[in-house]
């Protein structure tokens, strides 16, 4: 439902497109600035969280029913929930870690200098969306990143891409706790659902920054 609801939205009611996509798009590869650094971090996120997915998946993916996980993590990487709604809402629960180790890509995904390559990359976006250069340099923060936000709403306004992409991040970043749930649980991490465990949930939620910091720190698969 919710992958639906976007879906439409996203056709009928976000700005529709136009030549001014194809610019962000430029601007963004060339780095000039151009998308403002609020969009410019979101539109970079959604090559992370596609990533933090197939952390959390596909150690539970191998025959699942009644899609595969890799092909949908795969198109995450280009289409963010527009491929990964469907998964996410037809796949078997598998809370139990998988018999075999780790191989191909989910071994990838499983190694701790992956997830500080991660993590690194969203604390690197994260300052640069709230301007944090400015605020250690001793500029006038405030004004710097007022002007930011200023140019973000801007392009969301009338950006199908900054509009889209602004919603599909917030998709992915709250659906998160529940996949995060489901590995914490193959990992011994999510014992009963008391306070302790939603808190350690609520904590690695915070967007972007947050599920990169849960791949650094959570425990490796029994066995593995």
């Amino acid at each position: 439902a919710l992958w639906a609801a976007f879906a439409a939205y996203a056709f009928t009611v976000a700005p529709p497109s136009s030549p001014l996509d194809l610019e962000l798009v430029k601007a963004i590869v060339g780095s000039t600035g151009g998308a403002g650094a609020i969009f410019f971090a979101i539109f970079n996120a959604l090559g992370i969280m596609p990533a933090v997915y197939g952390a959390l998946l596909l150690p539970g993916g191998k025959d699942q029913r009644p899609l595969p996980a890799t092909p949908f993590v795969a198109a995450s990487f280009f289409a963010g929930f527009f491929a990964l709604g469907p998964y996410l809402a037809l796949r078997e629960w598998r809370p139990t870690a998988p018999a075999e180790a780790p191989e191909g890509l989910a071994k990838s995904l499983e190694s701790k200098v992956t997830a500080a390559v991660l993590l690194a990359s969203a604390l690197g976006l994260a300052a640069y969306a709230l301007q944090l250069p400015a605020l250690l340099s001793g500029g006038d923060w405030s004004a710097e990143l007022g002007a930011q936000v200023q140019t973000f709403a801007g392009l969301f306004d009338t950006s199908a891409l900054a509009h889209v992409s602004t919603l599909d991040l917030s998709i992915l970043s709250v659906m998160f706790p529940f996949t995060a749930i489901e590995d914490m649980q193959r990992r011994g991490w999510y014992q009963n659902g008391d306070l302790r465990d939603k808190a350690t949930v609520a904590l690695f939620s915070v967007p972007v920054v947050g599920p990169c910091a849960y791949l650094l720190l959570r425990p490796p698969l029994p066995g593995n």
